[in-house]
């Protein structure tokens, strides 16, 4: 975020907030004349006067004021707190207009849907950066939505507030991320998802403020509030979290699904057959049309038998499918799907190109299965030679942070 001298943020939002004219409180056009009068002489807007007033603001006796105030005895300004009108909002004790810019910015940002692709999480992240350079301002803006039960704004306070924003549910959710598989762009996708998002002045997240505008935002209808409160409390409230998923996959968000199956299992809940048969549904659906991920979630499935007769051949093709169209996780999958199996793993599409995607995978997000994965392939020699050096610099650290299956293949 770009830092703003107090002035130059004013100014720098009024001209995309479309501010009428220079922010402040409202002043009288001339001195009053005849009028109601309100309590010490003050006169109510919206009573008879000669003032031509605008951009929402009423004739109180020559002077204009918002809804909702008064006309200071003076007749120099106005008193209390007015009542914005439709397309304003309050700021500092003014109702500020709303630039068309900035409410496209808001319905981009704050859209509740899934990002399909790689281009389009990078426009997106694009708009919500702009958003979020305009700072308290527009925080002002959100807040007077959220108080309305807008559950898009509420949602955002609660990233504003987390000063973190992911436009999926984990990173590896926006594929095919590019025209090709390369390791690179793939690195590049991590590398974007999630970002910061932040609208105040530098300063440590408020978890408590972040559940809180999430759940205004999952209360005002808004499914990614909901979203973001299953991935805050998956590890304390597992059934809640699989719950808001399931409700989720229900609607049509494919990267739900396979969240919902790993918490109600995980969780020791008794099979919801007709929720994993959608599930699996959904997810077929979303593969065939080559969506990487799905491919992945759907052999995860396929392996347990999740809404479909279990079968392990069909999970490894699916885990190649999905690593074949540049899904690391797919890769790593069926890398220990494979690795004592080598027979198998030379028919698999486990190649140099798959390592190098695990390892740049590895490199940006330390990813625990990836980099396992890839010292597995490196020590076992599977779609690549043997290199136990390079294979340790991958698992040491895995070793030393307690993963047993990292120190297991190091000997």
């Amino acid at each position: 975020m770009l830092p703003f001298a107090h002035a130059s943020l004013a100014l720098a939002a009024c001209l995309l907030l479309g501010c009428a004219e220079a922010p402040g409180p409202a002043r009288s056009a001339v001195a009053p004349a005849d009028g109601a009068a309100g309590p010490g002489g003050a006169v109510a807007a919206g009573s008879p006067g000669t003032a031509t007033c605008s951009g929402g603001r009423v004739s109180a006796d020559r002077a204009c004021c918002w809804p909702g105030q008064l006309v200071a005895p003076s007749g120099e300004g106005c008193l209390g707190a007015p009542s914005c009108p439709v397309g304003t909002y309050l700021a500092e004790g003014d109702c500020r207009a709303v630039g068309a810019q900035v409410a496209a910015l808001v319905a981009s940002c704050g859209a509740d849907r899934d990002t399909a692709t790689f281009a389009a999480a990078v426009a997106r992240m694009g708009d919500c950066q702009k958003l979020a350079a305009l700072g308290p301002e527009v925080e002002r803006y959100l807040a007077a939505r959220c108080a309305a039960a807008d559950g898009a704004s509420c949602t955002l306070l609660g990233h504003a507030a987390r000063r973190q924003m992911s436009l999926g549910i984990e990173t590896s959710l926006v594929s095919p991320p590019c025209a090709s598989a390369s390791a690179s762009c793939n690195a590049q996708v991590q590398r974007a998802l999630p970002f910061e998002f932040a609208l105040g002045p530098a300063g440590s997240a408020d978890p408590a403020a972040a559940s809180r505008r999430f759940q205004q935002g999952c209360d005002g209808g808004h499914q990614d509030g909901c979203l973001a409160i299953a991935e805050l409390t998956a590890g304390s409230n597992p059934f809640g979290a699989a719950e808001l998923y399931g409700r989720a996959c229900r609607a049509g968000r494919t990267a739900a699904c396979a969240h919902a199956v790993y918490l109600f299992r995980a969780a020791g809940r008794v099979e919801d057959t007709a929720l994993e048969a959608e599930i699996a549904r959904q997810l077929g659906v979303q593969c065939d049309l080559g969506t990487a991920s799905a491919c992945n979630a759907l052999g995860f499935v396929v392996e347990r038998g999740v809404g479909v007769p279990p079968s392990a051949d069909g999970a490894r093709a699916l885990y190649g499918r999905a690593c074949r169209a540049g899904d690391a996780i797919g890769c790593a999958n069926l890398a220990f799907e494979v690795v004592n199996q080598p027979k198998l793993a030379a028919q698999s599409p486990l190649d140099a190109a798959a390592l190098g995607l695990l390892e740049q995978t590895c490199r940006g997000d330390e990813i625990k299965e990836t980099c396992l994965a890839a010292g597995v392939m490196l020590v076992r020699g599977v779609g690549t030679k043997k290199d136990a050096k390079r294979a340790r610099a991958l698992l040491k650290p895995l070793c030393d942070r307690g993963y047993r299956e990292a120190c297991r293949e190091m000997r």
